[in-house]
């Protein structure tokens, strides 16, 4: 199973939030439907970058990481 750490923005309040889950697509879809209580209320949301892990230990390595370090990972696939 293929899982992703991502980085979104809020395009109104200019704040970030990072997370991790299986669906992508699915899992921004319930940020800008406010159906996630860590981001209700703040959106549009943004997706900034992504780094796509192939197991969750992968996945945690990076979800671990200080917030920062997700813009420097030479992994991190930029949604332009």
């Amino acid at each position: 199973m293929i899982y992703y750490a991502y980085m979104i923005k809020s395009e109104r309040f200019n704040r970030h939030y990072y997370g991790h889950t299986s669906d992508l697509e699915e899992r921004i879809h319930e940020h800008n439907t406010d159906q996630s209580p860590h981001t209700k209320g703040k959106g549009p949301w943004k997706l900034i970058g992504y780094v796509e892990c192939t197991s969750r230990s992968h996945l945690f390595q990076f979800h671990t990481l200080p917030a920062p370090y997700y813009l420097l990972s030479p992994n991190l696939s930029p949604v332009t």
